[in-house]
């Protein structure tokens, strides 16, 4: 089975990552699936900058809790 990449993007993400990441490392520009492939490393910046303002106010939710105890 051989999907179009949007195909692949909407009905097996994995295969369709693995498949970016083949072209990729082939050089082969013209091949990629390049609006899905902005997409998903613009989702990738977001959830990345989320977590680390979780983290970095964790320390400050626990001694919140810590001192209403």
């Amino acid at each position: 089975m051989n999907l179009p990449l949007v195909d692949l993007y909407e009905t097996d993400f994995y295969a369709w990552t693995q498949k970016q990441v083949q072209l990729l490392r082939q050089r082969d520009l013209n091949n990629l699936d390049i609006e899905n492939l902005i997409e998903e490393i613009e989702s990738l910046g977001k959830q990345e900058k989320r977590l680390i303002k979780i983290i970095k106010s964790f320390p400050q939710s626990v001694g919140k809790k810590q001192n209403q105890l």
